[in-house]
């Protein structure tokens, strides 16, 4: 798949004089450095504003206090500093999988309760304060909707659900942000008789990276897929070896350029284990 060079590669990133990138493999994933780990659990960091910012959810004791909190840094060659709380968008259950626009205006994250349900928040500017986030009823029937993944404009929501019984992906866009989502579709070439979850997409929408326990893999594991053209059927997946460990490799969340991958290596996905941030990256072939 190719890809424009961003204006802030290294040397040895930059396109090649007969083309356009070809993203090789992701190199062995590395714990994210400087004071954003926690003590606790940290799970699904997601990288908006040019990866300056980072968005994830963290458990720190019992039941019910998992919270958003957002970590920053100036810019991409510096470590991140410590994380804070997202008050504005957080209550007395837990508030967990979070998903942003690449303007950092649009907030998707989930709550769970009785069931687990998807909420959009939205603010003016960034760093300001966010709405009140308010509930996306995206289905008829109510069932656990969770882990989204938002495009960088904001128009595209993919995420797991268990409207067929089992854990699967699903993907609806809406026209503009004041619009509503559409009926969520099925990507059923994705699916397994395991659970398969936490997708998170190219820039494109061409290439997904999601979690799976099926048939085959060592816990979860990564794996991949790429579709011809945005509304047309993904191909088979297929495992990532060098983002899939003996433990639970979820949370997979892609950089806006395709290069890094965010995410929770070798993890205890029922938590308890000091789960921790890692990233990988891939270069040109």
């Amino acid at each position: 798949m190719g890809f424009d060079t961003s204006a802030d590669a290294a040397p040895d990133e930059a396109v090649p004089p007969d083309g356009p990138c070809v993203l090789g493999a992701f190199a062995p994933p590395v714990k994210l450095g400087g004071p954003v780990q926690s003590l606790g659990d940290d799970w699904f960091p997601t990288p908006t504003l040019g990866e300056r910012e980072l968005y994830f959810y963290r458990y720190t004791g019992g039941a019910g206090d998992g919270e958003v909190v957002r970590a920053a840094r100036p810019d991409t060659s510096a470590e991140w500093g410590p994380a804070s709380r997202v008050a504005e968008v957080g209550t007395a259950i837990d508030d967990t999988s979070v998903a942003l626009s690449e303007d950092s205006l649009v907030l998707i994250m989930t709550r769970s309760g009785a069931t687990t349900n998807m909420f959009e928040a939205t603010r003016s500017a960034p760093g300001g304060a966010f709405s009140t986030p308010v509930r996306l009823t995206l289905f008829a029937a109510q069932a656990d909707d969770l882990s989204p993944w938002l495009s960088s404009d904001g128009l595209r929501l993919t995420f797991g659900s268990r409207q067929n019984g089992l854990l699967d992906i699903f993907e609806t866009t809406r026209a503009t942000r004041a619009a509503p989502w559409g009926q969520p579709v099925f990507l059923s070439t994705l699916s397994s008789s395991g659970r398969d979850d936490n997708p998170t997409l190219s820039e494109d929408g061409l290439e997904v990276f999601f979690s799976s326990d099926r048939t085959g893999s060592a816990s979860y594991d990564v794996y991949r897929s790429t579709r011809t053209a945005l509304g047309q059927p993904f191909s088979a997946p297929q495992v990532v070896p060098e983002l899939s460990s003996a433990g639970d490799d979820i949370g997979t969340r892609l950089s806006r350029d395709g290069r890094r991958m965010y995410f929770n290596f070798n993890s205890v996905r029922t938590g308890g284990q000091n789960a921790e941030l890692w990233t990988s990256t891939r270069g040109c072939q």
